[in-house]
This record gives C-alpha cells, structure tokens and sequence, in this order.
C-alpha cells in the first residue's frame, strides 16, 4: 500500500472511531442532556428519552413562607420572559383577605376567592388555582393563564410538559400525607375545611417512574417524587392546576 493510502486509511479509521465513541456517550449518557435553552432530556437506562423543562428556581421561605403559590406563579412568568417581583404579585395583583379570631373561631376568605391571610405571614394559609390565575390574568400580555380541574398528572406531562408549557399544581409539602387542618368561617356564616399541608410546586418534568418540580419550599430546589405518589397528593388536593399558554 503507498504512503498516501496508508495516511488517507488511518484518518477515516479514526474517523470512524470518532463518530462511534460520540454516539457512545449520548446513547449511555444518564444524566440531564441540554436540547435546547429551556428544555433537558434525560437518558435513562432503557435509552428511553424523557423530558424536563429549565424553568427560573426562586426560593419562598424566607420572605414568603405562607407563598408558595405566588413565588410558583412568580418562576413560570419568568420562564415566559415578564420579569415582576413576588412583592408587587402580592401588593398590586393578589386577591387576598386577612384572617383574625373572634369567639374561639378563625375568620377569614375562602381560598377558592382570595389568598387566606398573607404570604409574608408564617400564620397565614394561601389560595388555589382559581386566585393564581386571576392575579397571572392581570399581568399577562401575550399569555394566557388557565385554570384545569380533575386532570391526571400523565395527561398535564402528555399535553403540556412535553410541549414545553410548565403547570402550577397543587399537592402537600414534601408529598405528606393530607389531613383537616383548620376549620375557616366565612362572613356569611358557612365555613371552609381547610386541607393541610397545602402545597404548591410547578411541575417541570417527567420521566419513566418519577415527576419533577421545581418546589420553593425551603429551597428545595428541583426535587422528583414517584409518579404513583404524586397523583394520590394531587387528588387529595383536589387534582386544581394552572397552565399558561400563548395567545
């Protein structure tokens, strides 16, 4: 073989060998692959690629220990690119009602209409689905925020996260089990039970056995739960979520 051969033979060998070592790493790769600026991938061990959104972490427990639904709320508009501080979410656009003690009993707003208390306050309560999006409606311009009811964990990932949409949803703090907490009367007489340990976490990712999060409470950072797990805490919270789409 000539000289020239012998070089031309041993630059495609390496080549070759170039190429296969690359797919070697991605294929065996286990960890979070960056596809694009807010999306990952995880490779799992199955080679089954499944998915998870880069969406801002923010941190409620120092000054909003009560707010884990508005710093959620606050994560996901910075996702979407509007950049507005949790204090003027809270002061300008947070439908809120103070709680106070009369006779032995809590008085206060129901969660379904106002933020029970306030999220500065580590006495007060917090609000569901419907407050956030009211209070995410005020803010958005070229989105809209929407509130869904009685939707699977599976059919969200299906329908959204894949799509690179982060949801609100509502479970317990670090997935414990739900109990009755306090019992809040409302000004018309009729009360509220409030179901503790209220939570919510935007939900990010999915993979074969696990959903991720991006949790605020006590900087937990991005934490993953069993999927089995997470459904039964989303239920007991009334399976109530929040999505924001484009116009």
């Amino acid at each position: 073989m000539k000289k020239g051969s012998i070089k031309y033979y041993l630059t495609a060998v390496l080549s070759v060998l170039f190429v296969i070592t690359t797919i070697a790493v991605v294929v065996f790769n286990t960890g979070w692959v960056s596809s694009k600026s807010n999306e990952y991938f995880l490779q799992n061990t199955n080679h089954k690629t499944e998915k998870c959104l880069s969406v801002p972490y923010m941190n409620q427990s120092d000054e909003y220990p009560t707010g884990c639904e508005i710093v959620s709320a606050a994560m996901v508009l910075q996702y979407y690119q509007y950049d507005i501080p949790v204090n003027q979410l809270i002061d300008c656009y947070l439908d809120k009602q103070e709680i106070w003690s009369s006779g032995g009993k809590l008085y206060g707003g129901n969660p379904n209409e106002v933020f029970v208390g306030d999220p500065r306050n580590s006495n007060s309560y917090g609000c569901y689905a419907p407050v956030i999006t009211n209070m995410l409606n005020q803010v958005l311009t070229n989105h809209t925020a929407k509130t869904l009811n009685n939707i699977s964990l599976e059919k969200l990932a299906n329908d959204y996260i894949s799509k690179g949409q982060p949801v609100l949803v509502w479970v317990t703090i670090d997935m414990k089990s739900s109990y009755e907490g306090t019992k809040i009367y409302q000004q018309d007489g009729s009360t509220f039970q409030w179901i503790a340990p209220e939570h919510c976490m935007v939900f990010i990712g999915y993979d074969e056995e696990s959903y991720y999060f991006n949790d605020p409470y006590q900087n937990h950072g991005v934490v993953q739960y069993p999927k089995e797990l997470v459904q039964q805490r989303y239920q007991e919270m009334q399976q109530q979520a929040v999505i924001v789409t484009p116009n």
